[in-house]
């Protein structure tokens, strides 16, 4: 029996078609990796958020993350601040990456995602100073702290890294004969600082939740 050569060629390509549709595409993992589970259930991920102090008001960093996070149909996040139910005590230090795996482990989490926020702050800046004129303040609003996120199933922690974000507020003139930087109309009143900093939590979620994206992916 002879076989002719362009069978052979339509063969071999067939078989290379079949296996370059069977790997995964732009480099995306494979099921089970950083990604869907391998029996195709959504990812559980573990949120542990400690907010900053602000005498303004109540921080609500968490609620936009879970707002955020939750819009994702691969993903389960549920919020494990507080003591619940069938979850074991969360580590004392969230510094030590053999710890939270444990924890996550005994709490059939994949992924343990850990926000502290060290600072929530306002600070008013002189930005413009004409001498014997006046004197320009800007104010700024900055929030930073540290973000982990640990991968249970592999063991190992993927994002240790500090973030800051910054936000220019306002701003106010004063004659320099003045020059207090106390003066009241230089800063916000109570609402305009609970309006300033609802706006710059929303904008670290966004940052906060695409960095978080780049290790678990999110659909």
């Amino acid at each position: 029996m002879r076989i002719r050569h362009g069978h052979i060629v339509t063969a071999l390509a067939a078989a290379m078609l079949t296996l370059v549709a069977a790997m995964p595409r732009n480099g995306a993992p494979a099921d089970g990796a950083n990604g869907t589970a391998r029996n195709g259930s959504a990812q559980k991920v573990l949120l542990i958020v400690t907010p900053a102090e602000m005498a303004w008001a109540d921080s609500e960093i968490e609620e936009r993350l879970m707002e955020r996070l939750t819009r994702h149909g691969s993903i389960q996040v549920s919020i494990a601040n507080a003591p619940a139910p069938g979850l074991p005590a969360f580590p004392l230090s969230c510094y030590r990456t053999d710890s939270l795996v444990a924890w996550g482990k005994a709490a059939g989490a994949d992924f343990v995602v850990v926000v502290r926020v060290e600072s929530a702050r306002l600070e008013r800046r002189k930005d413009i100073h004409v001498p014997l004129l006046f004197h320009r303040y800007m104010t700024v609003g900055a929030i930073e702290g540290e973000l982990r996120v640990v991968d249970v199933s592999r063991a190992r922690l993927e994002i240790a890294e500090p973030f800051k974000i910054e936000e220019k507020g306002p701003r106010a003139f004063q004659a320099t004969m003045d020059d207090d930087i106390h003066d009241p109309d230089l800063h916000l009143t109570a609402a305009a600082k609970v309006r300033f900093f609802q706006k710059l939590e929303e904008e670290l979620a966004g940052m906060l939740v695409k960095r978080i994206g780049s290790v678990i992916r999110m659909r």
